[in-house]
């Protein structure tokens, strides 16, 4: 008896631990790719100047 309520709850374990990866695995193809700060590209680019009217590298 203590060994079919021993698998049964190895078998329950599985089967969350099944279901919470299926569940990440659903989430995660839905949610955007995230770029590094080096692979950002904005549409606008700013240029800054300084008070002289000159342009700052």
């Amino acid at each position: 008896m203590l060994k079919k309520i021993l698998l049964f709850f190895i078998a329950l374990g599985l089967i969350g631990i099944l279901s919470a990866y299926l569940i990440i695995q659903s989430v995660k193809s839905g949610l955007p790719q995230l770029i590094t700060v080096k692979d950002y590209q904005p549409l606008l680019v700013s240029q800054v100047y300084d008070r002289n009217n000159k342009k700052n590298r």
